[in-house]
């Protein structure tokens, strides 16, 4: 797993040192992150950690919803800087055969944050907003 150090005393949105499972990441790698990190001028995305986490649950990423739930200020920037960049278009975003959403987009940033690397969601269609669990709503994460 990928580790993002914003605990360190370190600017928010710098790595102290990334690895990802048994390998270190190479150079180029570390400087793809650290310019997804940088956000993407004249794009602002804006978000709240109960959006990120209810956007997690909702493509079946449980474990990263709770995880999300209770992420710093930083973290949300920097969840934020990488969605500015996933929000072009162009942006190759492991999905095909469906129309990306911003709900993706957040759940992708959130993703790569935490695990250090862009993989498909578990689910590619939401579940049902009925079945969302309370404590992913807006009201108990704002």
């Amino acid at each position: 797993m990928c580790r993002w150090n914003s605990h360190s005393g370190e600017r928010p949105g710098t790595i102290a040192r990334v690895t990802n499972g048994a390998r270190d990441l190479s150079s180029q790698e570390i400087k793809d992150r650290e310019a997804l990190l940088r956000p993407r001028p004249n794009v602002m995305v804006k978000s709240s950690a109960g959006l990120v986490a209810s956007c997690l649950w909702s493509y079946g990423e449980d474990d990263l919803a709770e995880r999300a739930r209770g992420m710093s200020e930083a973290d949300l920037g920097s969840i934020e800087a990488i969605a500015s960049h996933f929000e072009r278009p162009s942006y190759p975003l492991p999905m095909t055969d469906q129309r990306i959403t911003h709900g993706h987009v957040l759940a992708f940033a959130a993703i790569y944050f935490f695990e250090g690397r862009l993989r498909q969601l578990s689910r590619n269609r939401r579940r049902s907003s009925r079945e969302l669990p309370a404590r992913f709503t807006a009201s108990q994460n704002n």
